[in-house]
């Protein structure tokens, strides 16, 4: 079932949704996960971790900043979570 990303804040979504939405593989999410890149998922029940579409908005509309910061030559900062969790 294919979800919209821009629906209520509180929609939790799958490594493949977040991954698919970002345009990564499944690797590199887990690589930026890991380095602090990129938000830690919300362990939603035991074993099962989920991101909230506005924290993964947030970090896309923060790549594409950061994107442009880098033309500019301007450095780069760490995305900030949109939630409190």
């Amino acid at each position: 079932m294919q979800r919209n990303i821009d629906g209520p804040e509180k929609d939790l979504l799958t490594k493949r949704e977040v991954a698919d939405y970002l345009r990564l593989k499944i690797k590199t999410l887990d690589r930026l996960v890991e380095s602090g890149q990129f938000f830690e998922p919300v362990e939603v029940s035991p074993g099962i971790k989920l991101w909230t579409a506005e924290d993964v908005a947030v970090y896309r509309a923060w790549r594409e900043r950061q994107h442009r910061l880098k033309k500019a030559d301007v450095p780069a900062e760490k995305p900030k979570r949109a939630t409190g969790l």
